[in-house]
């Protein structure tokens, strides 16, 4: 995996390496993610997300079904050979060497993992701010065991607790007999009270079954909310193995009983014949399909897979590699194909690993090569005669450095390792990006964070400064955050006309969540109809990062509530 991913404003002008419904270029993995449960308030949502991925090794079961992800329960696993891997979802995992009682990133990752043998617990520093805590392994150099710590406790690499950039606490309060997780809580503060919201798992022979949002105000009684219940295959119809997800339903209370918001219903392989592998999911029905069927009468488990089809967001076909070859989207009326090969090249940011060509509904094509660890470096999209390619290309830390849009390259060879990509040398648009080294905060530098951006027209032109970023840095605890203090933009085509916005940030004690944050503007001057002098707005923010009043340019002052 890249690096933490990319935000869309820091991708922009790269390769995307997601096809349009989509599919992982790189590996053929379908993302589909989907969100049962999600409770507003303090800090942002907090939301039961589950990932379906079919590129997990051999089936895997958290709890929700085969090869089903939650990012409600991140976990940590560990080679035989001490390397650890986090696990959020297929785009959220992380990857750590052990190297004499330390954990290095790999791929040029910012978050650090420490071991805190005091509490025995392995601890996991974002550089967002969050703080992630899970059951350590024992003895740094001992392969994992599978065995339970105890009753009612957390398993090796199981997720303990974390605390988010405001300092907002979410632990795991209750694990069940054989170490699952059976609750998870957060509290905060409002109007002088204590709220608490939970999330509370119910399972049976080791699925859950349900999972349900309730919440508490001081020391009252706990009141349901909302709650979403999953059902399994249980292996003696054709639609699913055992302990394949078969339905969801999202439900609100309605007195003693619960009433249906939305439902979904899944269908998969159960063999590697026909274009699928075993627990490889074959059929979505999403909740406006679902609705529909039952509108027309039709029971989603009983339907053939001709009438589901016409109901299905999705319906997925497979190589023997696992990997996506057909996707019929949208009920049927979008068919797109996937093929891929696997180079011998070396395992170089800049070689290509693999080629995946997608076969779109109107004849055109898309091939993208794609570095081992799935960074895109080339896309070559064909439709009839007309042909467009763009090139990426990374430094030694896997950050992309420089990104080529068609009309800059001219030509490419695959037969080539690091596919001789040839650039028009005076014309076409180049992207440049730079990453401080070093961190030195009185200069503004951060090691690994953006510095600049620069465009240039062809392999020989002099790149044009187009935007400079400098970082200050915030401690709080175990984690360490770098926010910009100051970015400048550059008006003019020879990289001159400075135009520089400054951040200044007060702090919550203990936290790393700003207090205040003060936003400098640039000078608009006389001639431009401004005042010729500095002007600034102020924000300031709660405790859980919600903003309580903001200040505009002129003093006045608006209020949240």
């Amino acid at each position: 995996m890249p690096p933490e991913e990319e935000t869309c404003e820091a991708n922009e002008g790269g390769i995307d390496p997601y096809s349009f419904y989509p599919v992982r270029y790189a590996t053929g993995e379908l993302q589909l993610f989907e969100t049962d449960l999600q409770v507003p308030g303090a800090g942002g949502p907090w939301v039961q997300r589950r990932q379906y991925s079919n590129q997990l090794r051999g089936p895997n079961n958290v709890g929700l079904g085969c090869n089903w992800l939650v990012e409600a329960w991140p976990y940590l696993t560990k080679d035989a050979d001490g390397a650890v891997c986090f696990v959020r979802s297929s785009r959220n995992a992380l990857w750590f060497d052990e190297s004499a009682g330390n954990y290095i990133a790999r791929f040029g990752a910012k978050s650090t993992l420490t071991l805190d043998s005091a509490n025995d617990r392995l601890v996991l520093s974002q550089p967002t701010g969050e703080v992630w805590y899970f059951r350590a392994f024992g003895a740094l150099s001992s392969s994992s065991s599978s065995s339970s710590s105890g009753s009612g406790s957390a398993l090796p690499g199981m997720l303990l607790g974390m605390i988010d950039a405001m300092g907002q606490a979410t632990d795991v309060v209750g694990y069940t007999g054989d170490g699952r997780i059976e609750t998870i809580e957060r509290e905060s503060t409002v109007d002088g009270q204590t709220v608490s919201t939970q999330f509370h798992y119910e399972y049976t022979g080791g699925q859950t079954t349900s999972v349900t949002y309730r919440r508490q105000v001081g020391t009252g009684a706990w009141n349901d909310i909302r709650r979403a219940t999953y059902e399994y295959y249980d292996g003696t119809t054709e639609h699913g193995s055992a302990g394949d997800l078969m339905r969801v339903r999202v439900q609100e209370p309605s007195g003693i009983t619960w009433n249906n918001v939305r439902q979904s219903y899944y269908r998969y392989y159960k063999d590697a014949t026909a274009g699928g592998f075993k627990h490889g999911l074959r059929f979505v029905v999403q909740p406006d399909g679902y609705a529909d069927m039952l509108a027309d009468s039709l029971d989603p488990t009983t339907v053939s897979n001709a009438v589901l089809l016409q109901y299905a967001r999705y319906n997925f076909q497979y190589g023997s590699d696992r990997r996506v070859t057909q996707e019929i989207v949208d009920r049927g009326s979008i068919t797109v194909g996937y093929s891929y090969f696997t180079s011998s090249n070396t395992d170089t940011y800049n070689h290509w690993k693999t080629r995946a060509i997608e076969t779109r509904p109107d004849g055109a094509t898309r091939t993208v090569y794609s570095n081992y660890i799935g960074q895109p470096l080339l896309s070559e999209l064909k439709s009839g005669s007309d042909v467009w390619l763009q090139a990426d290309s990374y430094d030694s830390e896997a950050h992309r450095i420089q990104s080529a849009g068609p009309s800059a390259v001219a030509s490419y060879d695959a037969n080539d390792a690091d596919l001789n990509v040839q650039l028009n040398a005076s014309s076409g648009l180049v992207r440049i990006r730079s990453y401080y080294a070093t961190t030195n905060i009185p200069t503004g530098a951060a090691k690994g964070f953006l510095e600049s951006t620069s465009l240039k027209q062809g392999s020989s032109g002099t790149p044009i400064l187009q935007s400079h970023t400098e970082y200050t840095s915030r401690t709080a605890g175990a984690v360490t955050i770098y926010p910009a203090s100051k970015q400048t933009q550059y008006q003019n085509d020879d990289g001159s006309g400075s135009l520089t916005t400054q951040f200044d940030y007060t702090w919550h004690d203990g936290t790393v969540q700003p207090k205040q944050q003060t936003v400098t503007l640039p000078v608009v001057t006389t001639s431009e109809n401004g005042s010729g002098a500095a002007t600034s707005t102020k924000t300031v923010f709660d405790t859980y990062g919600n903003p309580v009043w903001t200040m505009d340019a002129r003093g006045f002052i608006t209020y949240s509530v």
